[in-house]
């Protein structure tokens, strides 16, 4: 559907209420409006608040579960599966594992039925679902939502891209830190970010994220550091840059934490000269609590500004520790003209 059809059909449902349409395009997830049945769901989310999620990832999570779950009930349809046990829950991991596989293992949204029946084959035995029988479970999974649907022949996609990232995040969380995140991180950092969004502790997701001791992300900053594969300090500059784009995007719910703080005391002076990443912190600053999370930790430090220098030197007392295996920042050096600005920003968005 084009912007003309979103504005008939919205008159048609809410009158001349024009405020939907307003709300709509200032978001993030306007273009989701463009297939019928998020449209439906968009309108039905405004009728009933007068407003729209500010965050993408509740837009995702509500799609996800008006398809496969609310759009039958709504409709008084009882759908059973053929296959026993394979309920919604069962169908929502299922759709989660395969946009995971297809997101860094296959690293495509287009994907054919031989790639699909590859997917299958590793993951049917979860799900106690018959190895020969995939064209009847796609199909009924195409038939009770419409997440994937048919691209061309013998080829499938989700219906819309951020659907497949926000699925991949859903699997993301449920797995331990490890290795291959690092490949995560480098290779498709836009699922990360929804997952930064939708776990139960945004902040302590970034932290881990960026400065896990063990991932040793955050080695990529020095220029002097010789990673073990190809990944180098501008693959972790174009990643970085990725992960808080889209993290800032997805208008992320964060919590004042220590580990919070210490991850913005990080970004601050190795990003300081780099406009486009240290702009993104800036407006990362902005987001709630993330200002007073980053004050929690300076509070936990040694400010000194030296003047003759232009620096202004943070050193981190010894006795602040964290339970988190994150490495803590310890002794950072930042241009005075840099740390003036971000004074300013944490007085204007730190509430007392």
């Amino acid at each position: 559907m084009n912007n003309d059809d979103i504005k008939v059909i919205s008159k048609k449902w809410l009158g001349d209420n024009t405020n939907f349409i307003k709300l709509l395009y200032k978001k993030p997830y306007h273009e989701l409006a463009n297939r019928p049945i998020y449209l439906t769901l968009l309108l039905v989310l405004f009728e009933r608040t007068q407003t729209l999620p500010l965050s993408p990832f509740e837009i995702y999570r509500e799609a996800v579960y008006l398809i496969i779950r609310d759009w039958d009930d709504g409709r008084d349809i009882v759908r059973l599966s053929k296959y026993a046990n394979f309920n919604v829950r069962k169908k929502l991991d299922f759709l989660q594992e395969i946009a995971f596989y297809l997101t860094y293992q296959i690293k495509s949204n287009v994907f054919s039925s031989k790639l699909l029946f590859e997917i299958y084959k590793i993951i049917h035995n979860k799900y106690s679902l018959p190895r020969d029988e995939i064209d009847e479970v796609i199909a009924e999974i195409e038939s009770h939502n419409g997440i994937i649907s048919e691209a061309g022949y013998e080829t499938f996609e989700f219906s819309h891209l951020t659907l497949q990232e926000y699925l991949c995040a859903e699997y993301l969380i449920s797995l331990p830190y490890s290795r291959n995140t690092i490949t995560y991180f480098f290779e498709r950092p836009d699922p990360l970010a929804i997952a930064i969004c939708i776990s139960k502790d945004s902040g302590l997701w970034l932290s881990n994220l960026l400065l896990n001791e063990n991932l040793d992300i955050s080695n990529y900053t020095t220029s002097k550091t010789k990673p073990q594969n190809s990944y180098n300090r501008g693959n972790f500059e174009n990643s970085l840059s990725r992960l808080l784009s889209r993290l800032i995007d997805e208008a992320p719910i964060f919590t004042q934490s220590f580990e919070l703080g210490a991850t913005i005391v990080y970004l601050i002076p190795n990003f300081q000269n780099k406009d486009q990443i240290f702009g993104l912190v800036r407006k990362l600053l902005t987001i709630p609590n993330v200002s007073n999370s980053t004050l929690l930790f300076l509070n936990d430090c040694t400010i000194e500004i030296k003047e003759d220098l232009k620096l202004c030197i943070i050193t981190r007392n010894l006795f602040s520790r964290t339970p988190n295996f994150i490495k803590l920042p310890y002794y950072e050096r930042i241009n005075l003209s840099t740390w003036r600005k971000v004074e300013i920003i944490l007085k204007k968005n730190t509430k007392n």
